[in-house]
């Protein structure tokens, strides 16, 4: 599949065909983790929401140290496993 790379602001872009976006049932805003390798540009969908254990490292950085987290938070009855 040929595609072009345009200007979108001061940077460039790549628009994704629709074709694309069904098949990887990507989202509007969905987060991507892209790698350059061996001269060859990846991208790959990162899940469009937070996994618990996402939410639980981000309020442990917003924690006062005053407050403790109890280490088996993660196998809870709020764990899926």
């Amino acid at each position: 599949m040929d595609m072009r790379i345009g200007e979108w602001g001061g940077s460039y872009a790549v628009r994704l065909p629709a074709s694309v976006v069904e098949a990887l049932k990507l989202q509007k805003g969905q987060p991507l983790d892209f790698s350059v390798q061996n001269g060859a540009l990846t991208l790959t969908p990162k899940s469009a929401y937070p996994t618990l254990q996402d939410l639980c490292a981000i309020a442990r950085k917003q924690t006062p140290p005053s407050l403790t987290w109890e280490d088996d938070i993660l196998s809870s009855e709020w764990s899926n496993e």
